[in-house]
């Protein structure tokens, strides 16, 4: 299969649904495919498919995935006219990334990270909303992170500390880091993303999407907390 992959590391709740509404140009891309000039995109299309999450589970277990062969090729089969295959959800990066790189797949990756404090506020809302005590698992029960830290925090810091570990097995042109705050507000940002998916995005429906102000509020409220932490030590975190 000669088809290239452009896929997503980062925590639950980084934004992955955004880019692909961005660059797919649809309002809901939960688990839909849509392609433009020989690229499919999808947001976590691979949820509900059988197997998908006992690939997961076995890959946490430290076995071999065999998410490339057994899900991803069977589902890319009804695919005649793509040749790029944009897939933004995280947790390919975070369980899959060997697998796809073991396979000898054309493969380039987005980091995808969100300020921590924004990405555990999100997850526990998520999981409030749903009524779940947790949603979100780690990754490597061998992580050097502090497994002391609330499970929020922790999938945080080991997504943190697993791509440190993973930026080392890509070459620069096959990976780009993208900080979420700054994609929403920074046009000069968007466009370095745009040139290495090599698709456009669509600008109209961000503007929709987000309330720009709000961000820079936020992103503000996040640098002044990250400055008192380091002149008085210890902020707590909004919850």
């Amino acid at each position: 299969m000669n088809s290239r992959f452009i896929i997503v590391f980062g925590t639950g709740r980084c934004g992955t649904a955004l880019l692909a509404q961005y660059f797919g140009g649809v309002t809901n891309s939960k688990s839909e495919w849509r392609c433009r000039d020989n690229t499919a995109i999808a947001h976590e299309p691979f949820d509900n498919k059988k197997g998908y999450w006992k690939v997961i589970d076995d890959v946490k277990k430290g076995r071999q995935s065999q998410f490339v062969k057994d899900i991803l090729m069977v589902e890319l089969e009804k695919f005649q006219n793509c040749n790029q295959f944009f897939i933004t959800d995280s947790k390919l990066g975070r369980w899959f990334l060997d697998d796809f790189l073991d396979s000898r797949l054309e493969t380039r990756v987005v980091y995808l990270h969100r300020d921590e404090r924004a990405v555990v506020r999100s997850m526990r809302k998520f999981c409030r909303k749903w009524g779940l005590r947790w949603c979100y698992q780690t990754t490597d029960a061998q992580s050097s992170v502090n497994r002391t830290l609330d499970p929020y925090w922790y999938h945080v810091k080991e997504t943190s500390s697993r791509w440190q570990k993973a930026r080392d097995k890509l070459r620069p042109e096959q990976y780009v880091e993208v900080s979420f705050e700054r994609f929403l507000i920074d046009r000069k940002h968007r466009t370095e993303l745009e040139a290495f998916v090599g698709l456009s995005g669509y600008e109209d429906l961000l503007k929709i999407k987000v309330n720009p102000s709000q961000n820079r509020i936020e992103e503000f409220i996040y640098k002044l907390i990250g400055l008192l932490k380091r002149l008085f030590g210890a902020v707590t975190f909004p919850s």
